[in-house]
């Protein structure tokens, strides 16, 4: 919570400075710190207190448009998953996997090797 308020800055000042410019860099901050588009919602909502106007509903719409676009042409990385697995046996994991094939897959994971000598 001590640095909603300093990430929300983050977020919002290239978007009011160089208005529809600004999304990229708006994005990357995004990207660096792991978050994605909801959380932009979640971080407003929950760092505006009482009485306080909300700096990102007098954005532009425009400008919000711009940074909806620039995210949403992009593929984030997250260190979790945002699908949700059914019963529906599509989305069945195969039991008989080996967990450390599954490492080695993974993008977000970086297997070091150690040498003996």
């Amino acid at each position: 919570m001590d640095y909603l308020h300093y990430l929300r800055q983050a977020l919002l000042s290239p978007l009011q400075k160089k208005g529809a410019d600004g999304a990229s860099e708006a994005v990357q901050l995004l990207d660096d710190y792991q978050l994605i588009r909801e959380d932009v919602d979640s971080i407003m909502e929950i760092s505006v207190w009482g009485g306080q106007a909300d700096p990102y509903s007098k954005l532009d719409p425009k400008v919000k448009a711009a940074f909806t676009r620039a995210y949403n042409k992009e593929v984030h990385l997250t260190p979790y998953s945002l699908q949700f697995g059914g019963d529906n046996g599509d989305n069945e994991v195969q039991e008989s996997e080996d967990e450390g094939e599954g490492v080695k897959l993974d993008a977000m994971i970086k297997v070091r090797e150690f040498k003996e000598g």
